[in-house]
C-alpha cells in the first residue's frame, strides 16, 4: 500500500467504533441502493422532461447512458486485468478496525482498484453537470460524500481506488460532448421515442432500475448463467464418458 492510502486509511479508522450511528449511517449509504442511485437516477428523469424543444438534451442523456455503461465495464475489465488489490478490511497488515455494521467478508475475492462506483457515478455527474450546472454540482456532491466517502471509511477501498473510478467517470463523462459520439448514440432510439413512446420508456424504466441497482440483478444473471453452462458442460462430459 502506497503512503497516501495508508495514510487516508489510519487517519479514517481511528474514528471507527467510537459511535453507532455513525457507523450505520455509513453502511447504510453504502449499501442501500435508494442512496446510492435513487437519488441521481430521477434527476436524469427530470432533465429527460425539462422543456427542451431543440432535443438536445435527450441526445445528451442518452448518450450520458450510453457511456456510463460503458464506464462500468471499462473499470470492470480494469480491475480483472490489472494485478489483485486487496481491499483495506481484507488487508491484514493494516489491523483495520471493522465499523459496526460492516462484515468481514464484504467483496472477498473482488480486487479493489478500480472502483466501479465511482466510475459509473463520476460519468453520471459529469454528463449531467454538461446540461445543468446546479444538478451537476448536486451530482458531483453525491458522487463524493454518499458514494465515496463511505466505501474508504468502511474499508472498501483505498482513496486512489476511488481516484481511478473517478478518473475514468470524469473522462468517459467528457465523451458525450462529441458530437458525432451523441448523433450515433441517440438518433434512433429518439426516433423509436417518437414512432413508439410505451416500449420506448419501458426499456428506459428498465434500463433506469438497473443502473440504481448498479447493474447487479444483470451481472448476477451473467454469473449464474455461466455457472449453469459450465455445469452442463461437465454433466455432458461425464455422461459421454460414462457411455
Amino acid at each position: 500500500m502506497n503512503w497516501f492510502d495508508l495514510q487516508v486509511i489510519s487517519y479514517l479508522n481511528d474514528f471507527a467504533r467510537h459511535s453507532w450511528l455513525f457507523d450505520k449511517a455509513m453502511n447504510l449509504l453504502a449499501g442501500n441502493i435508494m442512496f446510492k442511485g435513487g437519488l441521481i437516477i430521477p434527476v436524469l428523469w427530470w432533465l429527460w422532461f425539462r422543456r427542451d424543444p431543440s432535443g438536445r438534451e435527450k441526445e445528451y442523456l442518452l448518450s450520458i447512458l450510453m457511456v456510463s455503461f460503458l464506464s462500468i465495464m471499462v473499470a470492470r475489465l480494469l480491475a480483472l486485468t490489472l494485478p489483485f488489490r486487496l481491499r483495506p478490511l481484507h488487508n491484514p497488515a493494516l489491523n483495520f478496525t471493522l465499523p459496526f455494521g460492516t462484515r468481514s467478508s464484504s467483496l472477498e475475492g473482488w480486487s479493489a482498484f478500480p472502483s466501479d462506483h465511482a466510475a459509473l457515478f463520476f460519468t453520471l455527474a459529469t454528463g449531467i453537470f454538461l446540461l445543468s450546472r446546479r444538478a451537476g454540482i448536486y451530482a458531483f456532491l453525491h458522487a463524493i460524500l454518499v458514494i465515496s466517502f463511505p466505501r474508504v471509511y468502511l474499508g472498501l477501498h483505498n482513496a486512489t481506488d476511488i481516484f481511478g473510478g473517478a478518473a475514468i467517470g470524469i473522462l468517459m463523462g467528457c465523451l458525450v460532448h462529441l458530437g458525432r459520439l451523441r448523433q450515433l448514440a441517440s438518433s434512433r432510439l429518439l426516433q423509436w421515442e417518437s414512432s413508439c413512446p410505451g416500449l420506448f420508456y419501458a426499456c428506459f424504466l428498465i434500463i433506469s432500475y438497473q443502473m440504481i441497482c448498479m447493474f447487479d440483478p444483470l451481472r448476477m444473471l451473467g454469473s449464474e448463467s455461466l455457472m449453469m453452462v459450465k455445469h452442463l458442460i461437465k454433466e455432458t462430459i461425464f455422461t459421454a464418458w460414462a457411455k
